[in-house]
């Protein structure tokens, strides 16, 4: 069962897939955001490249696990993704998953790694997606 996850951001989505055995966790070019119909497109092309079974979304909560404006951007975003999927038949399950410091685990690995600036920018979108994807996979083992 191949899954991917989506860290949803304003300028950038990054995303990580897993193998067929949902075990391996690889990350995936990081999409630099330009507008609605081309990021949603570039999305589905990759669902269906990598032929994802089930489509795993970071969902930004506050630190006490409420909804805040950028919660309420991802899923609306989310929501024109399914509405697309539905469109164009692609019937893949959507899951979400609580996000709340990845992005900020993310950075600190990647400045232990030793990556600077743009190099940091550019990989940290997609390791976000990874640990994600780590997650959701560890709580369905539990």
């Amino acid at each position: 069962m191949r899954l991917m996850a989506l860290d949803i951001g304003d300028k950038r989505i990054g995303l990580a897939s897993t193998d067929e055995l949902g075990v391996a966790i690889w990350p995936q070019p990081t999409l630099i955001r330009k507008n609605l119909a081309h990021d949603l497109e570039w999305i589905l092309e990759k669902m269906q490249d990598h032929s994802i079974d089930t489509l795993i979304v970071g969902l930004p909560l506050n630190m006490d696990g409420s909804e805040g404006g950028q919660a309420k951007k991802v899923k609306d975003f989310v929501s024109k993704l399914v509405r697309e999927m539905e469109r164009k038949g692609i019937a893949v399950p959507v899951e979400w998953c609580d996000e709340r410091l990845t992005s900020w685990e993310a950075e600190r690995l990647l400045s232990e790694k030793g990556l600077k600036g743009r190099e940091r920018k550019a990989e940290v979108d997609a390791l976000a997606a990874c640990l994600i994807l780590e997650d959701y996979l560890e709580r369905k083992r539990k």
